[in-house]
């Protein structure tokens, strides 16, 4: 989107990773009234320029994350936990920065736990397993410690309900 700061024309972009589409003028909008000047472009000062491409650049952070983590996510699962966690938020800002810090909290979160050797069992939700199969199965594969358990939440069991007799089945080859 292109905005107007003491007469000199500039660019504030935030994009969709997934779709391309720049959407940084929703963000804008949804915040504060804008002055606009004879051609319908957002006037700023300098200081408000630099307030929203710093929150800009937090977002783009986020929509970035999002899109390196899209094939190990499950997208409805990860709303949701985004809805929990922001419902409370009153304005766009301090949603922006909400989703930024639970996306990354979560995944830095996992690796310091994993790396720290004084941990030997780890318990966690199947939800919050989902989210990050990768690096879950490379412990599970690679690594003797720590022992990864995943237990069912509030969300319930992604297991079907006859989950421990098949695998006692499958384990001896016989049907009981």
């Amino acid at each position: 989107m292109r905005v107007s700061v003491n007469g000199e024309n500039r660019e504030l972009h935030v994009y969709d990773r997934s779709t391309g589409v720049d959407y940084a003028k929703q963000i804008l909008c949804s915040q504060e009234q804008l002055v606009t000047d004879m051609y319908g472009e957002f006037v700023l000062t300098e200081e408000e320029y630099n307030h929203w491409t710093e929150l800009l650049a937090i977002q783009q952070e986020s929509e970035d994350l999002l899109f390196e983590l899209k094939d190990v996510l499950v997208k409805q699962e990860l709303d949701d936990y985004m809805y929990e966690e922001t419902k409370y938020m009153t304005t766009t800002i301090e949603t922006i920065h909400m989703e930024n810090i639970c996306i990354k909290e979560l995944k830095e979160a996992l690796e310091r736990t994993i790396a720290d050797k004084e941990i030997g069992i780890i318990l966690l939700t199947e939800k919050f397993g989902r989210e990050f199969p990768e690096i879950i199965d490379d412990v599970k594969l690679h690594h003797k410690t720590p022992l990864i358990i995943e237990i069912p939440d509030r969300h319930g069991t992604g297991r079907r309900p006859d989950f421990i007799t098949s695998y006692v089945n499958e384990a001896i080859g016989l049907k009981l």
